[in-house]
C-alpha cells in the first residue's frame, strides 16, 4: 500500500484527476475492514467532504457508528475535530458530519475517559455546537447527547468546558435565546 504522505498529497490536491483517484480510493477502502492501522487514511478521505466519497463509504454502514471499531485515541479525536472545525455548518456532508460526531460521542460518552485521552477546549465545544444550526433531527439528537454527556464531566479542571456545553444547550432549548447569543458569530455565519 502507498504511504500516507502519498495518499495525503492526492487528497489535498483538488484536480479532476485526483477527484477520480479519491473516489477510487473510497471504493477500495469500502472493501477492507476499518482498523487502527488504516484509520488515518479513512479520516483523511472523510475530510475531503466529497459527496461521492460519503455515498460510497456509508453505503452499508451507519455513519455515526462508522469509526466505532477503533479504540479512542488522541489522533482519532483530533482528526474528527479537524474536519468539524474546517467546515461551516451548511458545508459538511451530513454522513461525514455524523461520522465525526460519532467519534466524539464514543470518546466522551464517559467524559472522564474522553478527557484522559484529549481534554476538550471551549473552542472545540463551540465548533461542535455550531452544527446545531443544521436543520436535521439526527444531527440535533446526536449533538445534544454529546453536549449532555460533556456537561456531566466530574473533574474540576473540566468545569469551564462543562459550563460552556450547558450554556449552549440552554440557549438551544430556550425559545427566547438564539445560538448566536452564545456562539462566536464567525462560527454560525453562513
Amino acid at each position: 500500500m502507498y504511504s500516507l504522505d502519498f495518499i495525503q498529497s492526492i487528497l489535498s490536491s483538488p484536480t479532476p484527476e485526483n477527484r477520480d483517484l479519491i473516489i477510487s480510493l473510497a471504493r477500495y477502502l469500502n472493501t477492507i475492514p476499518l482498523n487502527a492501522g488504516n484509520a488515518a487514511v479513512f479520516h483523511k478521505i472523510v475530510d475531503t467532504n466529497m459527496r461521492e466519497v460519503a455515498e460510497i463509504l456509508f453505503e452499508k454502514r451507519r455513519p455515526e457508528a462508522f469509526f466505532a471499531t477503533i479504540s479512542p485515541s488522541r489522533e482519532h479525536i483530533l482528526s474528527s475535530l479537524k474536519t468539524l472545525i474546517n467546515y461551516r455548518p451548511t458545508e459538511l456532508e451530513k454522513n461525514i458530519l455524523m461520522a465525526c460526531l460519532g467519534v466524539i460521542e464514543k470518546c466522551y460518552k464517559t467524559p472522564s475517559s474522553g478527557y484522559s485521552i484529549y481534554p476538550l477546549r471551549i473552542a472545540d465545544i463551540q465548533h461542535l455546537s455550531k452544527y446545531l444550526i443544521v436543520d436535521d433531527i439526527d444531527v440535533t439528537i446526536l449533538l445534544t447527547r454529546i453536549l449532555e454527556s460533556i456537561c456531566t464531566a466530574p473533574q474540576r479542571e473540566h468545569k469551564v468546558v462543562s459550563a460552556e456545553a450547558r450554556k449552549i444547550l440552554d440557549a438551544f432549548h430556550d425559545n427566547h435565546k438564539n445560538l448566536t447569543d452564545v456562539l462566536p458569530h464567525n462560527l454560525v455565519g453562513k
